[in-house]
């Protein structure tokens, strides 16, 4: 899990989110722009589930992975804004992990 220090609050996140530059992918839209610190936000629609347990479950494992990421591709700064999509409910535990730790490497290079 991303400490709150890492965490985008809402008014950077309204800023971001119309200025940085957009990198789709099969699960994930990744919204990217440079900044002075690492900052994350991640968005789960009502479009990938209408229970807000399976949507804050969702929301955590992408935290969880991304912090994994940002360690092994030494991250240090910019803003990035994950947008998850409604394909993700269709994975098992174990390819979620596995599917997005590669989707976020090659997103984020």
């Amino acid at each position: 899990m991303l400490k709150k220090a890492n965490r985008l609050t809402s008014a950077l996140f309204t800023k971001y989110f119309k200025q940085g530059k957009r990198v789709n992918g099969e699960y994930l839209t990744v919204i990217k722009h440079n900044y002075t610190t690492f900052l994350a936000a991640v968005v789960v629609g009502r479009k990938v589930s209408k229970w807000a347990v399976k949507r804050n479950l969702i929301r955590r494992r992408v935290y969880s992975i991304l912090e994994e990421v940002k360690i092994s591709m030494d991250i240090k700064n910019g803003v990035f804004i994950v947008l998850v999509k409604p394909s993700i409910n269709n994975l098992t535990k174990k390819q979620f992990q596995k599917l997005l730790k590669e989707e976020f490497g090659r997103l984020l290079k």
